[in-house]
């Protein structure tokens, strides 16, 4: 391993910097002798690798800013229900207890945010293609060439993603409040980039343009037309945004590990890099929301976020009830077949008597009903079928919410 890691510092590292490969080779082949540098080694490393990747490259790489995050492998685009399946076979296998998180103190953007952000991944060229016209039809916002496409790109991404589910593109007060959330991101973007900007040595003149770019565009809606089109954007992605969320935050409680929750997130999550992901949370709010609805019938308002809530109580009620059911159950694939069966994850989770099935689509985008609603199209799911004790159609499980979440036993 360690003569692995050299021969790609060797060949990645700076010519200056390439004598000291050797020296840390053998400092840390020989660790008896040199343990207090051994030491620092380990206590650097990490830092640094976390600058680079994270505070660095994440920021300059805008492929797709869903997959730019906090322990995140970006050369790992997605993965099929069955690649799935063996990671979390795996998973279960050596690190059964691990933590589940989905959002941090220090994550880049909301768990909300990446999950609507992963289905322009479903209408790719589309994507592209608006993405292209629309840094060429803000060219009268830039000053001098700046802001440069790229950062352009990687806040037009950032504007679609958290995008409020509220929010009017004709209210001028939520405009301004929008704007001044996405310079405050924009701002530390461009200086952990360190393109054009770097905390050691801020360039006023970028950053500046930068923040007029993004106010005229926002706030100022400089460019009607262009705004009117990322608020349509935005209509159409959400409901499979939000499918996302859902199904995101159903997995992270069923499946083998120990799930975390961060503050703030029983509600759709929107937030940005801190301190906008740090703000205060409003728990009165949360703890009044809290009711005796069922999910079928909070799915409806859905944009009021109060499903994610009642799903996560849900759920915590249920591993409170069975807690060897999740702790120590069984991890089962469950075939699918038909329609959806490429887009489909399923899976029941077995201990003792009690059984856990989980049934969640992971591309939702072209599955939902188009009526801004999030279940999926019925005739979607009576062309699908789960492979259980025999063949059930998706349409006897979930036919008014986006999964299936069954529990039996005592």
């Amino acid at each position: 391993m360690l003569q692995r890691a050299a021969e790609g510092a060797r060949k990645t590292c700076l010519a200056t910097d390439r004598w000291a490969v050797d020296p840390v080779l053998r400092l840390l082949a020989t660790p008896p002798g040199n343990a207090r540098g051994l030491v620092r080694f380990q206590q650097l490393s990490a830092p640094v690798a976390a600058k680079a990747v994270e505070d660095t490259a994440f920021y300059r790489y805008g492929r797709l800013l869903s997959r730019n995050d906090v322990g995140f492998d970006v050369e790992t685009f997605a993965c099929d229900a069955t690649a799935f399946h063996a990671r979390v076979a795996q998973r279960a296998a050596g690190h059964p207890q691990a933590m589940l998180a989905t959002a941090t103190h220090d994550h880049k953007r909301g768990e909300d945010v990446r999950a609507r952000l992963a289905v322009l991944a479903s209408m790719g060229r589309e994507w592209a293609a608006l993405q292209t016209r629309w840094i060429e039809a803000s060219v009268s916002l830039r000053s001098a060439g700046a802001p440069y496409a790229g950062d352009i790109a990687l806040l037009l991404q950032t504007v679609v993603g958290a995008w409020p589910l509220d929010f009017d593109p004709g209210d001028g007060d939520a405009r301004a409040a929008f704007a001044e959330r996405l310079a405050a991101w924009q701002q530390k973007a461009l200086r952990e980039a360190k393109l054009f900007s770097d905390w050691a040595a801020v360039d006023e003149s970028y950053e500046g343009a930068a923040r007029r770019f993004t106010l005229a565009l926002i706030a100022e809606a400089a460019l009607p037309d262009l705004l009117q089109e990322i608020a349509a954007l935005v209509r159409h992605i959400a409901p499979a945004g939000a499918v996302n969320g859902l199904v995101q935050c159903l997995l992270r409680l069923t499946i083998p590990g120990v799930p975390d929750l961060y503050q703030g997130t029983e509600f759709w999550d929107f937030s940005l890099v801190d301190p906008d992901n740090r703000r205060p949370v409003d728990f009165s709010a949360r703890a009044a929301a809290l009711g005796d609805a069922d999910l079928p019938a909070l799915a409806g308002a859905w944009r009021n976020g109060r499903i994610k809530q009642a799903l996560i109580a849900e759920l915590l009620a249920l591993r409170r009830r069975a807690p060897a059911l999740f702790a120590e159950g069984s991890y089962e694939p469950v075939s699918v077949e038909g329609r959806a069966a490429e887009v489909m994850i399923a899976f029941v989770r077995r201990h003792g008597d009690h059984r856990l099935l989980v049934a969640a689509p992971r591309l939702p985008l072209g599955l939902l009903q188009a009526d801004d609603g999030i279940a999926v199209a019925p005739q979607i799911l009576k062309d699908t079928a789960l492979r259980l004790d025999g063949r059930v159609t998706l349409d006897r499980l979930c036919s008014t919410l986006p999964f299936a979440l069954l529990k039996t036993g005592p």
